[in-house]
């Protein structure tokens, strides 16, 4: 009897998340594919200026990917091997950019590259006060822009794989005497390589889609995600909607494919012993990894505290703020955004929306979770489509939302809802990994002792394993919470003049060249993903693994 309850419950879960994924993801990308005309697809594939915006997104993504992965490897190998008083906080330091949203990234540049900010102050100081650098407003600054964010991403994963290389064939080269050279060719590489791999495809893709920076950094420079947004009041969007579509889906199948078949299995995440550096005596080696781990830490938390140092000031900052004020707050609680909208009710509009999407994407995941998690076979398979809404065209998403629901029947655009059901579609990849990786931790011992006492599998749910991952649930919410506060594609797509949440106001202010505003609006969204980062890591007491 107990063996018929647990099937009819996990198989009652299974169905009810099979229907919300069809609600999320496979009926809207239906209607969107279905809502071109094939004749018209291909008229815009053979577009000069469209062939042209994908070449430049392309290239964009490949010179964004290659410096990224080169300055992260020595870091990776740098937090692998060693370790020392605060390496910890530095780590977290160094992890702080990826978990902010990158729209702060880019208004931490143009505040930095702007005609009057630190950059071409120094310029002016070396080569004369005519003399002005123009950085912002181009592909460079973008690809400028994705290093910044992105480096701590391929950090972690190079980590991992510099964690997994097999240390007795690294003691066995140093006792046959191989040389540097020869321990790079023969070990390193080899065993590197599933993670080089696996960081150079998630980077390339991450500034493929890039949504935000391109945006706000672009100027002229434009890529297929912004063409999609600024023409989205157009019936030709769709078409170029669909392309990106299958040019991310496909780069995502990729992905999932060279994860099953190589990157899990050359990972072993054994625990090793990490070297304790001792200041005072140093190779030169570890000085050299030390100085550029101490650089890139500085480098990477700059920009996120102009952000919220420009917040506090009332003029430009360089270095430490000259004049520190309230009044960009006291401004901002009093301003008007137009048609009713006040920072007050955006401020509500986007707790409500965070507290509500948070709610749902941890409940949801829950059931995802829980009607897979004891059949292997179900679970690879949900472990690698939750790979899809997060390395798919966001601007593409957006627009097969609009078609099924925003202009549908339904009709819920210029309402939160349609706002939230995007929110929920990419946090819910998120919130299942950190639920999942919970759950795999209690043994098949446990739970087998546990059915075998007679314990339904209901009952095994809410006395054993509910308990167990109830940090992770906990995280979840957390993480829900400042991705919901942070997320600007959607939010910026579905905003309206009787809706809008932080990160749409945000657009809207840099937009107006309000950067003292935007600032201070940004640094409390900044705040609150870095308390919200703080405390999963407590919570869940474990590194962060991406893939």
């Amino acid at each position: 009897m107990a063996k018929g309850s647990e099937v009819t419950v996990e198989n009652l879960a299974l169905i009810f998340s099979l229907a919300i994924l069809i609600f999320l993801y496979f009926y809207p990308f239906f209607l969107l594919f279905f809502s071109v005309k094939l004749k018209d697809v291909v008229s815009t594939a053979f577009d000069p200026y469209i062939q042209e915006l994908f070449v430049g997104t392309l290239i964009q993504a490949l010179l964004s990917t290659i410096p990224t992965l080169l300055l992260s490897l020595p870091v990776a190998f740098f937090l692998s091997r060693y370790e020392f008083k605060f390496s910890r906080e530095l780590s977290y330091l160094l992890l702080t950019p990826f978990f902010m949203p990158s729209f702060a990234t880019a208004e931490a540049f143009i505040i930095l590259f702007g005609n009057n900010g630190f950059f071409n102050f120094i310029v002016k100081l070396i080569f004369g006060s005519n003399t002005n650098f123009q950085v912002l407003y181009s592909m460079n600054a973008v690809i400028l822009a994705h290093i910044f964010y992105y480096l701590p991403l391929s950090s972690l994963i190079l980590q991992q794989g510099f964690s997994s290389i097999d240390k007795d064939l690294e003691e066995a080269a140093r006792v046959a005497s191989a040389n540097w050279f020869l321990m790079v060719r023969s070990i390193y590489i080899p065993q590197l390589l599933p993670s080089f791999t696996a960081s150079l495809a998630l980077v390339f893709i991450f500034s493929f889609i890039s949504y935000s920076t391109p945006l706000l950094l672009g100027g002229k420079f434009t890529t297929v995600e912004v063409e999609i947004f600024s023409t989205r009041t157009q019936s030709s969007s769709l078409n170029l909607a669909f392309l990106q579509a299958l040019v991310t889906i496909f780069f995502a199948l990729m992905l999932i494919v060279y994860r099953e078949k190589f990157y899990f299995k050359s990972l072993s995440y054994r625990k090793t012993e990490k070297k304790k550096l001792s200041f005072s005596n140093l190779s030169p080696s570890e000085i050299f990894l030390l100085l550029i781990f101490a650089i890139i830490v500085f480098v990477e938390i700059i920009p996120v505290y102009i952000v919220v140092v420009q917040a506090f000031s009332k003029v430009p900052v360089f270095i430490l703020p000259t004049n520190i004020s309230l009044e960009n707050f006291l401004k901002l609680f009093n301003f008007d955004f137009g048609f009713g909208l006040s920072f007050i009710k955006v401020l509500l509009y986007s707790l409500s929306i965070a507290f509500i999407v948070s709610f749902v994407s941890t409940s949801l995941s829950l059931v995802f979770v829980f009607s897979y998690i004891r059949n292997e076979k179900l679970r690879r398979i949900f472990s690698s489509f939750f790979f899809f809404p997060l390395s798919i065209s966001q601007t593409s998403f957006a627009m097969s939302l609009m078609v099924a629901y925003g202009l549908s029947s339904i009709k819920l655009y210029g309402t939160w809802y349609l706002i939230a059901i995007g929110q929920i579609s990419v946090i819910i990849p998120l919130t299942v990994r950190i639920i999942e990786l919970s759950w795999l931790k209690i043994s098949d011992e446990i739970y087998e002792a546990s059915m075998v006492s007679g314990a339904s599998r209901f009952t095994c749910f809410l006395n054993l394993e509910l308990p167990s991952i109830y940090p992770s649930l906990v995280s979840s919410f957390l993480i829900s919470i400042s991705s919901s506060l942070s997320e600007f594609t959607f939010s910026n797509f579905f905003s309206t003049f009787n809706i809008m949440t932080m990160p749409a106001a945000v657009y809207e202010l840099i937009a107006s060249r309000n950067l003292g505003l935007a600032s201070s609006l940004t640094s409390l969204i900044v705040v609150s993903v870095i308390i919200s980062e703080l405390l999963v890591s407590k919570f869940l007491g474990t590194e962060f693994k991406v893939l």
